[in-house]
């Protein structure tokens, strides 16, 4: 996809910083909506501007085969506008329009608001096949103490502490608010309420701790099957051998599993008629089928097998 966008003039910006040292900066002169030309290596092209206006311009109709993105959602994180709300169906019809039939999308979503993010993908033409669960163990607990609330309402001053956990040795974050991120030592109220109101209401807070995000797998439509699609846009379905999980060491290949009679079995729901009473491998030798739960273990998590 390479991109047909001019050139436009450059200017010299000249700058002096704290140093004395004169810095040279060269900025382009370009009109109001311009996208910038993407940078390319020999296997990535990356665009540097607003998705919509970089999709409009420089990425004809179905062309991706693949969409995996992380959108805002929604929550306002921060205060910053970019997360004020998840992105309505106008994006995902551009998507739409630059994915190949058939092609997969994987869009990331929040708890609390992935229910408009499938809603805006779904009412812009894509078929929702699944919803992933992705787990893990580092989530940073977003709860406002309401004890602490309550003093703070009242008048009432706590005394101060080291922030706790460590987190003020983490120059990226600590639990006494968003303010003093990179502060060298910040410190956080005492968790001893001072009011008989606030000691009430003492260990209460707003949210749980997160440890899952909910990823949305979608599908533009078929053109035709999906044989039709494999052979004609080179785009068919999910790579299930390519996400298998591998074996334990030990594992058994020779065990055999009999299937069990059932009613649904006898009707040959799920085709299964054909199988009831037959063995059928109970591993496969090149590993489990991927599911639609994704698990992360905490970086100092360890292995007590």
């Amino acid at each position: 996809m390479g991109s047909s966008l001019p050139i436009w003039p450059v200017v010299d910006l000249h700058d002096a910083n704290t140093n004395g040292v004169v810095v040279v900066a060269k900025k382009s002169v370009r009109p109001a909506g311009y996208v910038s030309p993407p940078h390319v290596n020999t296997t990535v092209q990356l665009h540097h501007g607003d998705c919509l206006k970089v999709m409009r311009l420089d990425i004809p109709d179905s062309v991706m085969d693949t969409v995996i993105t992380d959108p805002p959602y929604g929550l306002k994180f921060m205060g910053n506008g970019w997360d004020k709300g998840v992105p309505g169906v106008v994006y995902w019809r551009e998507v739409w329009r630059v994915a190949k039939p058939s092609a997969m999308l994987l869009a990331f979503g929040g708890t609390r608001t992935f229910h408009r993010l499938m809603t805006a993908i779904e009412d812009a033409g894509w078929e929702i096949r699944d919803t992933l669960c992705w787990l893990y163990g580092q989530g940073f607990p977003k709860s406002m103490d309401i004890s602490k609330a309550i003093d703070k309402a009242a008048g009432a001053k706590r005394k101060k502490i080291l922030s706790t956990g460590q987190l003020h040795k983490n120059r990226l974050m600590n639990d006494d608010g968003w303010s003093k991120i990179g502060a060298h030592a910040p410190l956080m109220d005492s968790r001893d309420a001072v009011t008989v109101e606030a000691k009430q209401w003492q260990g209460w807070g707003t949210a749980l701790k997160p440890a899952w995000e909910p990823n949305i797998l979608a599908m533009k439509p078929l053109s035709g099957t999906f044989v039709d699609n494999a052979m004609q846009h080179g785009v068919a379905g999910l790579n299930i051998d390519g996400g298998r999980i591998p074996l334990e060491d030990g594992i058994n290949l020779d065990r055999q599993q009999r299937q069990q009679h059932s009613q649904g079995a006898i009707r040959g729901a799920f085709g299964a008629a054909a199988l009831v009473g037959s063995s059928i491998p109970t591993y496969k030798a090149n590993g489990r089928c991927p599911a639609n739960v994704l698990l992360s273990h905490h970086p100092n998590c360890d292995d007590d097998g």
